[in-house]
């Protein structure tokens, strides 16, 4: 039995349910205020308390997790349509093409991704889109270069060589035989990317970067609230920074699950 992708996608699977039914989970709206309820600790009618405002901490989280985990999906998916072409493009070609390729992959992996994304940032407003899109061009380089790696071992198999030899065009080689052989690869970096986008939301987010206040998300929840620790109202900071932490190690136990699962004589043995 595979404990770490059975538990991650448990909790995921949790956190995905509750931002989904949203709407009719939460007894009060993320944005609304009362300042006659503000700086409540946790409580029945509260579960997570209420911020400075009034706010409901707990329905902020929850409200939250929709931005998040929208990010750190759709992050994912375009960093691996970004990685899988540039992977297969360049593994299959070789040559200057795959030499160029692999050159931006090792100048991007110069640089710390976070802080390439926190300069780029610094001259747009914040939005989500404006998010999506820096860290899907900042995050596709190691699903590049796993699918890279395979497609450099593929294409050398008897079956890629036995269809070149009956007159297969590439473009069918690398559709048909290609492709097909390393999703699994690139669906356990995927996973990995999943993680990488949330906890660098989170942080963009915090630093007044990325999601801006009006929509809450796990990263400006906490922003908003790191005065309310001056204080010792702890939970508004708290409960938002433990669903960070949880989710990503979520996703990290998914990844690590299905790479045991897909590819189990790299992964290890499963337990």
């Amino acid at each position: 039995m595979n404990k770490k992708l059975y538990a991650g996608a448990c909790f995921l699977f949790l956190v995905v349910f509750l931002a989904v039914l949203a709407p009719y989970l939460c007894t009060y709206h993320p944005v609304d205020t009362s300042l006659g309820d503000a700086g409540l600790p946790p409580s029945r009618e509260h579960l997570f308390g209420t911020d400075d405002l009034g706010r409901d901490v707990f329905s902020r989280c929850v409200y939250g997790a929709r931005v998040s985990l929208a990010v750190g999906f759709a992050v994912a998916l375009l960093t691996t349509v970004i990685g899988v072409v540039v992977g297969l493009v360049g593994g299959y070609s070789g040559g200057l093409i795959d030499n160029v390729l692999m050159r931006v992959v090792d100048t991007l992996n110069s640089l710390p991704n976070i802080i390439l994304s926190i300069v780029i940032l610094a001259f747009f407003k914040p939005g989500i889109f404006n998010v999506l899109a820096v860290l899907a061009l900042t995050g596709w380089t190691a699903t590049a270069r796993v699918v890279r790696s395979e497609t450099l071992s593929l294409k050398t198999r008897e079956f890629v060589l036995a269809a070149r030899a009956l007159g297969a065009p590439d473009a069918y080689l690398i559709f048909f035989h290609l492709l097909p052989n390393v999703l699994a690869p690139a669906l356990v970096a995927a996973t990995f990317s999943v993680a990488h986008a949330i906890l660098a939301e989170a942080t963009l987010s915090f630093l007044g970067l990325g999601i801006p206040p009006h929509e809450p998300s796990w990263g400006n929840i906490m922003m908003e609230e790191m005065d309310d620790l001056l204080v010792g109202v702890w939970w508004t900071v708290f409960f938002p920074g433990v669903l960070v932490i949880s989710t990503v190690l979520a996703v990290n136990f998914l990844g690590e699950g299905l790479k045991d699962a897909l590819e189990p004589g790299r992964g290890g043995k499963n337990v």
